[in-house]
């Protein structure tokens, strides 16, 4: 296995844990791993790396994915500069639209940075911040 994939591999599984742990010492809800999104206004099924949906929208997790938008997606990314800003304006784009609250980006090659943004206004503004999990332990 590369070195590539064996950090985002790393990355995945403790962001996973991480959030397993936190959404559920705190009674918030599911979080997901590689689970199909239908989403309502779209022909495109998306499968992030991590997602997140509240309790109080259950209803929206069926036997063969997600109805809706959830209220969190993670991606792990590896990969170029060039191939890294497509992902975020194509996702963050298609993300804002459907109403995803956060939207985070871990990058392990990059010294482990995770690009946190949180829906305002219809747009996302990136910053150190979550409104959905304030005060995570992340370890990365």
């Amino acid at each position: 296995m590369s070195e590539s994939r064996l950090l985002r591999a790393k990355t995945f599984a403790n962001l996973l844990t991480d959030l397993y742990v936190y959404v559920k010492e705190n009674k918030m809800g599911k979080v997901l791993q590689r689970t199909a999104v239908f989403l309502d206004n779209r022909s495109t099924v998306l499968v992030p790396d991590i997602l997140f949906v509240t309790k109080e929208r259950s209803e929206i997790i069926q036997n063969n994915g997600i109805h809706g938008s959830p209220d969190f997606i993670a991606e792990i990314f590896t990969g170029s500069l060039i191939n890294f800003e497509k992902l975020m304006m194509k996702k963050k784009e298609i993300y804002a639209e459907v109403g995803v609250k956060e939207f985070w980006i871990a990058d392990p090659l990059n010294h482990k940075i995770i690009h946190k943004h949180v829906l305002s206004d219809g747009t996302y503004l990136e910053g150190n911040e979550s409104n959905l999990f304030p005060n995570i332990k992340l370890y990365l």
